[in-house]
């Protein structure tokens, strides 16, 4: 079962009671403080007002049914007569769990690229790009050609996202990747 995006901690599953959620945006950059003499008039920091933004959240129904045909004449286990119809209803349910695991991972790993479809694939749920206003920076690493200095690619990704943090401390950089971008990257002449 995939769960990669899951286990990078980026993500955080905070249960709500409503149908919507409400994201506030704030310039929460960090600045740099300067320096004054002793005694004299502190920086005045300003308060900036954030943007709210309202999401309603998606609604993935699931239903199976039990019918009576498939516990007649079940029993718990070292019994003859008393049925144990409490543990067919959690295995059905155990069974259903996987999806519904799958279908979160798929959704973190759109959240990731910025793009949330529903299960078919096409169709977008939040395109988080026009919703947060920002523009997807994209590098071309073509792979396809056996001169291009992959190294200087990867720096370019590094320096977009060092770029877009500000003054944001980090102390690492995950990437996710698909199946045949791999392949290629690992392939490339000049990847050792």
């Amino acid at each position: 079962l995939p769960g990669q995006a899951g286990n990078t901690g980026i993500f955080r599953e905070v249960p709500i009671t409503t149908r919507s959620i409400q994201l506030e945006e704030t310039a929460g950059r960090l600045a740099l403080l300067p320096t004054k003499p002793r005694g004299s008039n502190p920086t005045q920091l300003t308060h900036t007002t954030g943007r709210i933004r309202n999401l309603v959240v998606p609604h993935i129904p699931a239903e199976d049914s039990i019918l009576a045909a498939e516990v007649q004449g079940l029993r718990a286990l070292g019994s003859q007569s008393a049925p144990d119809y409490q543990s067919f209803v959690q295995a059905r349910m155990a069974q259903h769990v996987p999806k519904f695991d799958a279908t979160i991972e798929y959704q973190r790993i759109g959240a990731i690229k910025g793009l949330v479809l529903d299960a078919d694939g096409s169709t977008v749920i939040y395109n988080l790009f026009s919703e947060f206003n920002v523009t997807q920076d994209t590098v071309d690493f073509a792979l396809g050609t056996a001169t291009t200095d992959v190294k200087a690619k990867c720096q370019v990704v590094k320096n977009l996202i060092r770029d877009e943090l500000g003054q944001a401390t980090y102390t690492g950089i995950e990437c996710f990747c698909g199946q045949s971008f791999f392949d290629r990257l690992i392939a490339h002449p000049k990847v050792e």
